[in-house]
This record gives structure tokens, C-alpha cells and sequence, in this order.
């Protein structure tokens, strides 16, 4: 009974063994199949698995220059990346002599003067002038520039911005130097590539990639001159009377006032005075046509009187 139950036993073990290797030659044989119709597509479709892959792995990298820009703290560099600005309003009693100093220290520091308005005009009018210029200097000419203007003339306001940028500069450049190795790896992904298909969809890469990078690029360009030159705004304007930047009390203030009525006075008859002497031209002229006028109707008068006699 021992002997039968082992022969049965043998036999059954055997089947197994026999239907599981029926079972790998078929499965094998179905992956050698399966190999076969693959090699049918040929080997552009393997080249094109392969470019994908390359360009998902150039995309990986990108993604991942992208989440180190997110986290501001792997980035930022110890050089801060300030951008400094001031408003000065400038009173002068030598309107001409301040504008010629502020361009010729502006050149002496190299920098430029940005924009520049001014408005009324040099004569005895009560209309003074009035400058409003926008000026660039080096940022570490800034200090000196303002101190300069306000040992030249009398600032009566001044206010002052400074703005970190670092953190935007720094993620700007991030996205530049990720673009720049998309771009390369895209570049050599081009040399591999051997369809039509896959050359345009690389060229087409290329093209957002560069545009992307111009427009990083155009970012930096603005952040580098608002970083390495200061912009000052002057308020320039002429008058006749400074005035006073100290408190004054009851007495001080009276005095003032009583100076001003003064050279309010003045002015007026100055300004009389050169109005005056513009239109004594006009004057002769009308003094001239009145006498002509008066002497013919004079003359007609007379010339009347003796027709009556």
C-alpha cells in the first residue's frame, strides 16, 4: 500500500513539473513573439522611446531647478540685491548755476541724467522757473550726490526707498540657468534625432526655451541698472526768499513776514519798471499817432476859421 502511495505520489509531482514547463515555453514563447512584432516597428520607433526619454529627463531637471527657486533659503546669496531711489525738492536763488553743477558732478560720477522738464523762462516776471529732473548715479555715488545738492541749494523736503530684491534676482537667474541646460540637452537631442517629426518637435522646444530665455534675460538687464544706479528725482525750483528750515517763534516769524512784504514790494516795482521799459516802444508809437491825428484836425479847424473870414 506504502509503495503504491509513492509511486502516485511520484507520478503526480512529475505532471506538475511537466505542465509548469509547458507553461514557460509558452510564456516564452509569447514574449519572443511579442519581441518579434516590436522589432517590425523598427528603429525609429525605438530612437523616438528613446528622445522622449531624454527630453522627459531634460523636463526632470527644469522641474527640479524650479522647486530649488521655490525654496528661497537654498538661493539666496550673501551680496543683497538693493535698489535705492530718493525725492529732494531744491530751492535756488541762482536757478542757472545750480542746473550747470548738477550736470557737470552728474558726469563727474558717471552717471546720466534720465529725464529732464523745465518749465517759466528768465525774465523780470513773477513767473519763476521751475526744474524737474530724474537723474541715475552709482549707488555708491548716491550718498555724495546728496550731499552735494544739499550744500548747493536749499532742500526743503527730502524722502528716501530701498528695495530687496534679492529673492526675485535670485529666482530669475535660477530659471535662466535651468533653461540653459534644457536648451543644451535639446541641442543634443537635435544631433540624435533621425524623423522629421522628432527635428519639429525639438525645433519647437527650442523656440519657447529661447524665448523664455530673452525674456529672463531682458528681467535682468533691468534689475542689474535699477541695482548698479541710484535714480534721484529733483524738485528744482527758483525763488526770490529761501525758506527758513528752522522753528520759529512769534518774533522770527513777524520779522519774516515783514522781509517778505518788502521784497514782495520790490518786486513789483521792479516788475513795473521792466514792463514799463518793453512797452515804451508801443508808448512813442501811440504818443506819435495821437500828435498826427491832433495836428490834422487841428489843422482842419483852422483851415475852417479862415474860410469863415
Amino acid at each position: 500500500m506504502k509503495k503504491k502511495l509513492l509511486t502516485l505520489g511520484t507520478i503526480l509531482v512529475l505532471l506538475i513539473l511537466s505542465v509548469g514547463g509547458c507553461n514557460s515555453g509558452s510564456k516564452n514563447s509569447s514574449n519572443t513573439v511579442a519581441g518579434d512584432e516590436a522589432m517590425d516597428y523598427g528603429d525609429a520607433a525605438i530612437e523616438n522611446y528613446a528622445i522622449q526619454e531624454e527630453v522627459d529627463g531634460v523636463m526632470g531637471s527644469k522641474n527640479e531647478a524650479s522647486s530649488i527657486a521655490d525654496n528661497p533659503d537654498t538661493t539666496v546669496s550673501d551680496g543683497r540685491k538693493l535698489i535705492q531711489s530718493k525725492s529732494l525738492g531744491v530751492e535756488t536763488l541762482e536757478f542757472d548755476e545750480l542746473i550747470e553743477h548738477i550736470k557737470s558732478i552728474i558726469n563727474e560720477m558717471g552717471g546720466y541724467v534720465e529725464s529732464s522738464n523745465i518749465q517759466g523762462n528768465s525774465y523780470g516776471t513773477d513767473e519763476l522757473r521751475s526744474a524737474y529732473l530724474t537723474v541715475r548715479v552709482p549707488a555708491d555715488q548716491m550718498a555724495a550726490f546728496t550731499k552735494d545738492i544739499e550744500e548747493s541749494g536749499n532742500v526743503i523736503y527730502k524722502t528716501e526707498n530701498e528695495k530687496d530684491v534679492t529673492l526675485a534676482y535670485t529666482d530669475v537667474e535660477t530659471h535662466k540657468a535651468a533653461l540653459q541646460v534644457e536648451y543644451d540637452r535639446l541641442l543634443e537631442i537635435m544631433e540624435a534625432a533621425e524623423t522629421v517629426e522628432d527635428i519639429i518637435t525639438i525645433e519647437s522646444r527650442l523656440s519657447e526655451v529661447r524665448y523664455q530665455m530673452e525674456s529672463y534675460e531682458s528681467q535682468t538687464r533691468v534689475y542689474d541698472n535699477l541695482i548698479e544706479y541710484s535714480t534721484i528725482e529733483l524738485n528744482i525750483i527758483e525763488v526770490e526768499q529761501e525758506t527758513p528750515l528752522v522753528e520759529r517763534g512769534v518774533v522770527e516769524t513777524i520779522k519774516e513776514g515783514f522781509s517778505n512784504s518788502i521784497s514782495n514790494i520790490g518786486l513789483g516795482l521792479k516788475n513795473i519798471f521792466v514792463n514799463f521799459i518793453i512797452y515804451v516802444p508801443y508808448l512813442v508809437m501811440i504818443a506819435v499817432i495821437a500828435f498826427i491825428v491832433y495836428f490834422i484836425i487841428r489843422k482842419k479847424r483852422w483851415g475852417a476859421n479862415n474860410d469863415k473870414k
